[in-house]
């Protein structure tokens, strides 16, 4: 009896397929099915997976001639599966613990969906108070599971660190997107509003190996389509359910992180790219319900430039309302990917001066052009701030700004200030709640 499949896309991965593939060779695939699917790729990946395929049994090796995204490999992946659970694993991740006899104890509830922990690199478990949480619930009921997102605003938004019932996927039709960017989004939160029964195991603890992306690269048309994309089918899911229920908290959610996502590639994208951007919302009829987000009066002749400019400008105002009290003093903007990209603009917009930026991968992440200010590790100023100083926290996790708050007020008088700023500031005052039945 096959009970997981382990579903491996690879494109170009050869420098980390082998490290995720050496800790599978200490597993026994007698109960695991190994699926790992080539997405065109051009390097030595192919013949690596080739190699492992020989020594191992219930190993399948699917090639795809052109590369064709993530997304559509892992749903390659799904088609070709036999086991009672699904569970994705990155080429350039791994996994801590025993991949089997975790399960143990949740096997003969078959729960739709199994939690477990996430380890980015070599910090901490990123999720652990969100499980801790949910395995004081005696029922286990879906309602503790959905209301516990918000709450600890623990929301996932990759595929990886879950065993998904296969016959579920099956059943509900649920498949990764088209898109590039973001399809991991669409597919879990497909996944968690439709799931009946959760359960938790303390292995494996999935690895994530975090890569530093670039803030200084320009965004792209594809970029923004993705993420709109992304945006219309949650949108989809909206229709189907009250903005005061459960899913309504988690959709809710993750409209307003898309759209944020939307805006700051809209304002980053060239003129060409806005261009066609705003002639494919008006082509797909995207364009009524973001006029209504606006509260625009919709009509036929109605500009899309005027709309994505209400909405830009709604989020200038949103942001003033969380900067514009902070006061006098040094202030410095602590940096997450490209969140704090679409931060440093709007502020820039509203003639807000940063005196620094602080960030946690100095030559990685922010070139000094693209900001103007050099950006400096946290490291180098903790402790060196003036009293005075207000450091803007982007990032939307509240685990996260207590943390940085702790860091930067530590060893400091409390006039030094720490103000958080989310994708809910991006996204102003729209109202989602047009979306929902």
């Amino acid at each position: 009896m096959i009970k997981v499949s382990v579903v491996i896309p690879v494109f170009n991965g050869a420098e980390t397929l082998g490290g995720c593939l050496a800790k599978l060779q200490t597993v026994d695939t007698s109960e695991i099915q190994i699926i790992i699917v080539d997405d065109g790729s051009t390097d030595a990946s192919f013949k690596i997976a080739s190699e492992f395929a020989r020594d191992f049994e219930n190993v399948v090796l699917k090639k795809i001639g052109k590369n064709k995204g993530v997304g559509n490999a892992r749903n390659v992946g799904i088609e070709l599966s036999i086991g009672t659970y699904i569970y994705f694993l990155d080429c350039d991740d791994t996994f801590s613990g025993d991949i089997l006899g975790g399960l143990d104890a949740a096997w003969g509830d078959e729960a739709d969906l199994i939690l477990t922990p996430i380890q980015k690199s070599s910090s901490e478990k990123i999720n652990q108070l969100f499980l801790d949480y949910l395995r004081q619930s005696v029922k286990k009921e879906r309602e503790d599971l959905l209301s516990a997102v918000p709450q600890f605003e623990a929301w996932p938004v990759e595929c990886w660190g879950f065993f998904i019932r296969r016959e579920f996927l099956i059943h509900n039709k649920i498949r990764f997107e088209p898109i590039r960017i973001s399809e991991d989004m669409v597919f879990i939160t497909s996944v968690f509003v439709q799931i009946q029964t959760y359960a938790i195991v303390r292995e494996p603890v999935y690895i994530h190996n975090r890569r530093p992306g670039s803030l200084g690269k320009t965004f792209s048309q594809h970029e923004i389509e993705s993420w709109f994309l992304a945006f219309t089918r949650i949108a989809m899911f909206a229709k189907h359910y009250s903005l005061k229920s459960f899913e309504g908290g988690i959709l809710a959610n993750r409209l307003i992180y898309a759209l944020a996502y939307v805006l700051i590639a809209y304002t980053h994208i060239d003129f060409t790219s806005k261009k066609k951007f705003l002639q494919q919302i008006v082509d797909d009829g995207s364009i009524v319900f973001l006029a209504r987000l606006t509260r625009l009066e919709f009509n036929e002749n109605i500009d899309p430039d005027e709309v994505i400019a209400t909405l830009l400008a709604g989020s200038l105002v949103s942001i003033e309302k969380t900067i514009g009290a902070i006061g006098l003093g040094q202030k410095y903007l602590y940096c997450y990917e490209r969140l704090s990209l679409g931060v440093f603009s709007s502020l820039a917009a509203l003639n807000f001066t940063i005196d620094g930026i602080i960030d946690d991968n100095v030559e990685l992440l922010i070139p000094n052009q693209v900001i103007g200010v050099y950006p400096v590790s946290p490291t180098i100023l903790r402790g060196k701030l003036p009293t005075d100083s207000i450091v803007i926290v982007c990032h939307d996790q509240q685990k996260v700004f207590l943390s940085k708050m702790e860091y930067f007020k530590r060893d400091r008088e409390s006039s030094l200030r720490v103000v958080h700023l989310t994708t809910k500031e991006f996204v102003g005052e729209i109202l989602t709640q047009v979306l929902f039945k």
